[in-house]
C-alpha cells in the first residue's frame, strides 16, 4: 500500500503513516510528526492539518528532511485539544524523553512504540 504524500517541498515529503486515517471533521487536533533519519516527534495542535503540515514542511526548524503524521486525534474544542497537548508532553516528558524546544522529543533508541490514553480509547505508535 503506497503512503498518501500530503505535501512536497524540494523532494522531501509530508506523508501519513500507513494505515492511518485523518479524520475530516471541522475541529482542532493533536497531532504527533515523525522527522524522518532520526527519532525526533513533535507534538502540536491545530485546526486545519493540511496547512499545518505544509507549514512543517516549510519551516527551516525542521531542515529538508521528510516528515511522517504518526498520529491524528481530533478534540471536542481548543481547550480540549491543548488540555490532551499538555498531557502528552508531561507523560513524554516523565518517561525521560529529551525534550527539545518547540515541542520536540528525541526518543531513546531502545523505544519502539509509546501508547497515549485519550478518553476512553488508548492509541499506540510505532515508532
Amino acid at each position: 500500500m503506497d503512503k498518501m504524500i500530503l505535501t512536497q517541498r524540494n523532494g522531501c515529503i509530508c506523508d501519513l503513516k500507513e494505515g492511518l486515517k485523518v479524520p475530516k471533521k471541522d475541529c482542532f487536533y493533536v497531532s504527533l510528526i515523525h522527522q524522518m533519519g532520526e527519532k525526533l516527534i513533535k507534538i502540536g495542535i491545530t485546526n486545519n492539518l493540511a496547512r499545518r503540515f505544509y507549514e512543517h514542511l516549510h519551516n527551516p526548524t525542521y531542515g529538508n528532511t521528510d516528515m511522517t503524521i504518526l498520529l491524528v486525534i481530533p478534540c471536542a474544542s481548543e481547550y480540549a485539544a491543548k488540555r490532551l497537548e499538555d498531557k502528552v508532553r508531561d507523560y513524554l516528558i516523565k518517561l525521560g524523553y529529551y525534550h527539545l524546544p518547540k515541542d520536540r522529543f528525541y526518543i531513546p533508541d531502545n523505544v519502539h512504540e509509546i501508547a497515549i490514553k485519550h478518553v476512553r480509547k488508548t492509541y499506540t505508535i510505532e515508532l
